[in-house]
Formats: C-alpha cells, sequence, structure tokens
C-alpha cells in the first residue's frame, strides 16, 4: 500500500529559497563579527563552529568563535552558553574551517542560541584581516538567522555558510564552500549538470525542481531523468528562460508519472539546448561528507556531469540544488517502514 501524498523530495525540499551571488562580510576592526541564531536540534555536545574564509589580506590577527545565548532582542548576548569556553584561531588562508571550541557546550534540543565568529584581543584592520563568506542559500526568513555586528547586532536576510558540529560528526546549519553554480551553454564543457540519487522507496515521480542562480534572456534547457542503464524515462522542454524563470529561483517541471524503484539510481539533470544563452543552475559544494549529508537527502543526492551525452563524472561534495516530485511512497515494511526519507517537502 502506497502513501498518497505528493512530496518534494531531494536538496531543494528547503522551502522558499532563493542562492545569491558570492558574497562576503569585512572582519576587519575590533567590533565586527558574524553570527547564526539558531534553535538547538538535539540533546548532546557541540563541538566546532564552521564557517567560510572568503578573503585573506595581510597577517591576521587570532580570531574566536563562540556558542551564545540569545539576549531578549534576539541577538548574541555575549554570555557562553552550555558551559561552553570559546576556541581561538590563526587564520591560515581562504577556505572552510572547523574551529574547535575551546571547551564544548552541553547542548540542550529547543534551546535558543548563537553560533558567532570575531576578532580576540588584538584588533584585525583591513590591510590584516579576513573576510568571511556569507553567500546565503536559504530563505530570508526562518532559522537559522543571520546576524552582522558593526556598531551593534543587525539581522540580515539570507542563511550563510556557518554552522555547528557536534561530538558525533552531524553538522547543523548550511556548511559550503560554494553555493554558487557554474554557467554553461550547449558549447560547453561540461553541457549537462544535475544530481545522481539512489530511492530508498518504490514512489511515483511526476516532475522535478530546478533551482538556479541565473539565466541569460532565451535561454533555453532540458530537464532530465535518467534510469540506471542511461535511458530517458522522463523530461521536460523550456525553450525560452523568459516563460519559466525569474532570476535567482526555481523551475517546476512535469512529465507523465513514472515509477522509481526502491535501491535503484536515477540522475536528474539540466542539459543546456541554446548555443549562446548560459544557464547558471545552483550547486552547493562542501568542505566533507558530514556537512553534505546535513543537507535533506544528502548522502543519497550527489553531484553528476557530462559533456555531449558521453561519460558522467560524480563528485561526492557536490549536490545540484534540486529535487522531484513523488507520490504514492511504498516502503519495503509497509506505510511507515524501516528507513526514513529526511528530504521531503509536502505539496
Amino acid at each position: 500500500m502506497g502513501t498518497a501524498v505528493k512530496v518534494l523530495w531531494g536538496p531543494a525540499s528547503l522551502a522558499d529559497w532563493t542562492i545569491s551571488g558570492d558574497q562576503n562580510y569585512d572582519l576587519d576592526d575590533a567590533d565586527d563579527k558574524v553570527a547564526i541564531a539558531f534553535a538547538i536540534p538535539w540533546d548532546g555536545t557541540i563541538e566546532k563552529v564552521g564557517f567560510y574564509i572568503d578573503v585573506f589580506n595581510g597577517a591576521p590577527p587570532d580570531y574566536k568563535v563562540t556558542i551564545e545565548t540569545l539576549a531578549a532582542d534576539g541577538h548574541p548576548s555575549g554570555a557562553d552558553y552550555g558551559g561552553s569556553a570559546f576556541g581561538g584561531f590563526t587564520p591560515a588562508g581562504v577556505g572552510w574551517l572547523w574551529v574547535a571550541l575551546g571547551t564544548n557546550a552541553t547542548v540542550a534540543a529547543g534551546d535558543l542560541v548563537a553560533a558567532v565568529v570575531g576578532p580576540q584581543a588584538v584588533a584585525p584592520t583591513p590591510a590584516n584581516s579576513i573576510d568571511i563568506g556569507v553567500q546565503a542559500l536559504g530563505s530570508d526568513s526562518g532559522s537559522p538567522v543571520y546576524k552582522q555586528f558593526s556598531t551593534g547586532w543587525a539581522t540580515v536576510s539570507g542563511r550563510p555558510p556557518i554552522a555547528v558540529q557536534y561530538d558525533d560528526g552531524t553538522v547543523y546549519g548550511l556548511a559550503a564552500i560554494s553555493c554558487e553554480g557554474e554557467t554553461f551553454d550547449v558549447a560547453d564543457t561540461p553541457d549537462e549538470m544535475g544530481c545522481k540519487f539512489i530511492v530508498p522507496a518504490d514512489m511515483v515521480c511526476y516532475g522535478a525542481r530546478v533551482g538556479f542562480n541565473s539565466a541569460i534572456a532565451n535561454a533555453s534547457w532540458e530537464v532530465r531523468l535518467y534510469n540506471a542503464a542511461d535511458a530517458v524515462i522522463a523530461s521536460m522542454t523550456v525553450d525560452d528562460e523568459d516563460k519559466a524563470l525569474r532570476d535567482q529561483n526555481w523551475h517546476d517541471a512535469f512529465w507523465d508519472e513514472v515509477t522509481l524503484t526502491a535501491a535503484a539510481t536515477y540522475r536528474l539533470t539540466l542539459r543546456a539546448t541554446h548555443a549562446t544563452a548560459i544557464i547558471k543552475p545552483g550547486r552547493v559544494t562542501f568542505p566533507d561528507a558530514d556537512s553534505r549529508d546535513a543537507m535533506p537527502e544528502g548522502p543519497r543526492w550527489t553531484g553528476t556531469e557530462r559533456t555531449d551525452l558521453g561519460a558522467w563524472t560524480d563528485t561526492a561534495l557536490e549536490q545540484g540544488y534540486m529535487a522531484i516530485w513523488v507520490n504514492d511512497i511504498t516502503f519495503a515494511g509497509g506505510d511507515g517502514g524501516a528507513e526514513p526519507m529526511a528530504g521531503l517537502l509536502v505539496g
């Protein structure tokens, strides 16, 4: 007996999202800080705060990470949470960085806290400082909430790549090196990008959602669904970007229902069909497998690409920002079977 509910399954089941271009925030004086405010998702022990250093200037002084309680105004209070103590670090260059707390935080699900990155006692300067990457993936509202401090705390739209890690490796937040994606057209290498994925249950697929950073006017593309034998089992063609897409948004493609089989491998891709107008599908790159697995269905969806219908190249630490619309989900043990589907958005 299948579950007759329409759901969006995959990385793009994060609702109400956009993907911005590369942005950063300068931590170049004594007051500058960045943070995410969020509700603790699980009881346990948080031992690290992670973030992306986008720009490295000169010889920066030491910085620190903290887990703090929230003040009455919803901003970081400056008080350490859960028995934690700050973790210090000396920047060494650009890239993703996990910084261990000086003392781990013992955390309780539902508590409202902030993960904060800022300078220590020696103030940075514009010539000797770092910029934290804050390219956003996610809605302008909801949790985690992005915060910046200059002369005071301010709430900023988006969901930047700042995350926390528990002592068992579990990650909460967006731990991403890039949310930018890659531009291409039919003449480029590659000219087809997307995700390889494995379904955990029998299900019926009737469409897909594909996310874009941007697309040039008049661009055209195909959304394709392949089976493990590399046969196209469903597709939809968009012949003009103006009909389908608003910049930094998504497109829902629909087709006749096809049945997907539990434990089978499939590929969902965007294939350019225009010779000059480019498309830029959303693509997220992760620093490690734990960070990828924090995304909806992260262990089951990984990046894939190819050129001129040739051999596929799969990249484990990337995901195209996409998902499939499904119905009639049947687990091996019946409804509510043993293996969950984490990345679900009910339609």
